[in-house]
């Protein structure tokens, strides 16, 4: 899993680069989805994408997000305790 989440850091830092915020909020979201909500990147990686898909207002995608995120009764993205 280290290297996968290594992988991943390694993608979503060249779709910031491109400047491709879609893909980017996808490679978090697939981050997100494959990893699960224990993961300690997960968190980082839901709130990127979240803001990013929010703004976009792709609302299937962030549907998937919270899912992925309620899976193993995580907190909801931006919620505090």
């Amino acid at each position: 899993m280290d290297e996968a989440a290594r992988s991943f850091r390694d993608a979503a830092e060249g779709w910031r680069e491109l400047g491709t915020v879609l893909d980017l909020a996808l490679c978090r979201l697939d981050f997100v989805i494959l990893a699960g909500p224990g993961h300690p990147e997960t968190p980082a990686a839901a709130e990127e994408a979240r803001e990013i898909l929010t703004r976009l207002r792709a609302k299937p995608f962030l549907e998937r997000l919270e899912a992925a995120m309620a899976a193993g009764d995580a907190p909801e993205i931006g919620a505090t305790r």
